[in-house]
């Protein structure tokens, strides 16, 4: 238990960015002192005396009574574009602050590791900043568009929506058994529940990648559904024509957001040497070896975007098992013509297999050089 949990306050500590705009450590009565309703009524009353007519009507179709669950009446694109009209600097700390709360992420924290808040607080407030505007926008709105009443779990998935770091994190708190029941089924569709894609998304990246001379060649064709959807990656059915043959395959990629969202986290997290040194004692880690486990969280993290390493794996896979009944998906390799870029087609092997695997495997390196 112990262990899991120092694993977990690694991952949460490694996303402290190097820049932060919040004031930390905070100080720790405000645990038993803030008030997310005054809190919210305060900042939205600052907010709508530097808005425009325009602007406070929007706050005001979004604050109308919805009892019966539906949406706010106002498209996202014009919420998103009051957003970016607002100079949240001076209220920044609010902000962040109301959103952490609000959005019941502290709620992971089980209450037998109570201790642990305020430095899962303090690194939910740093890790946010450092993701810029647009991404805490982006979180903002996800909350204001759940519909009236959503539960709790519905708000901790909408925060941590499109950041594969975060989304790591609650799948490893998934499986503990000290979190409340709806807020491990909510964690658990994290593992099994992914939904951050779509299917023409994936579709336009992995074409752009190959190029439509590749796609004509091998008449590839994609299936109308994603076939799967994790933190990092996506499996796509295909249809490929390889050495005069016909073969049902799947595109596992590396998904379009994560290319960007991925490196960003990861680069926050190298602040976290610098600030444990300094607040250690603020947060009673004591002897907890946190910087060795920042080392390997971040590794941990990195590999998730290094799909030749899974490939390498296969391939010892295919040497281990030759010969017995055990399938492994195999990759039928061709250089891209005029690309840098690997692609790798993937079909079944003969031998039986499970009914669940899927008849065919395709490994995508997401546009990184394979050797």
């Amino acid at each position: 238990m112990m262990r899991r949990l120092s694993l977990v306050l690694g991952m949460l500590v490694s996303l402290l960015p190097a820049h932060a705009q919040v004031i930390l450590p905070t100080p720790m009565d405000h645990y038993e002192s803030f008030d997310a309703g005054f809190t919210g009524l305060t900042l939205l009353n600052n907010l709508m005396s530097r808005m425009d007519p325009a602007g406070r009507l929007i706050v005001q179709q979004f604050m109308a009574p919805r009892a019966d669950g539906t949406l706010p009446p106002v498209p996202r694109a014009d919420a998103l574009a009051l957003l970016r009209s607002l100079d949240l600097e001076s209220n920044r700390q609010e902000v962040l602050d109301l959103l952490v709360h609000v959005s019941s992420t502290l709620d992971v924290v089980p209450e037998n590791a109570s201790r642990w808040v305020p430095l899962v607080h303090d690194s939910l407030l740093f890790f946010v900043d450092g993701l810029g505007d647009e991404r805490l926008f982006e979180r903002i709105l996800n909350l204001i568009y759940l519909p009236a009443g959503a539960p709790r779990g519905a708000r901790l998935l909408e925060f941590t929506d499109r950041t594969p770091a975060l989304q790591k994190i609650g799948q490893i708190l998934a499986r503990n058994p000290d979190l409340s029941p709806d807020i491990r089924q909510s964690l658990q569709n994290l593992e099994n529940g992914m939904s951050t894609s779509n299917r023409d998304e994936l579709v336009a990246f992995i074409e752009a990648e190959l190029g439509a001379e590749t796609i004509e060649e091998h008449q590839i064709r994609f299936s109308d559904e994603i076939l799967a959807e994790a933190s990092v990656g996506a499996v796509i059915r295909a249809t490929l024509s390889y050495q005069d043959a016909n073969r049902e395959v799947v595109f596992k990629i590396i998904k379009p957001y994560v290319l960007e969202a991925l490196p960003q986290e990861l680069a926050i997290a190298d602040e976290l040497a610098a600030f444990i040194q300094t607040q250690g004692d603020f947060y009673g880690l004591g002897d907890v070896p946190l910087a060795d486990m920042f080392q390997d969280v971040k590794e941990a993290l990195s590999s998730e975007i290094r799909i030749e390493d899974e490939q390498d794996n296969l391939n010892r896979a295919e040497a281990f098992y030759a010969g017995s009944r055990v399938t492994v998906p195999i990759f039928i390799r061709s250089q891209l013509s005029g690309s840098p870029s690997w692609t790798s087609f993937g079909a079944k092997r003969s031998q039986r297999h499970s009914p669940e695997m899927p008849q065919g495997d395709v490994k995508w390196p997401g546009g990184s050089q394979t050797p």
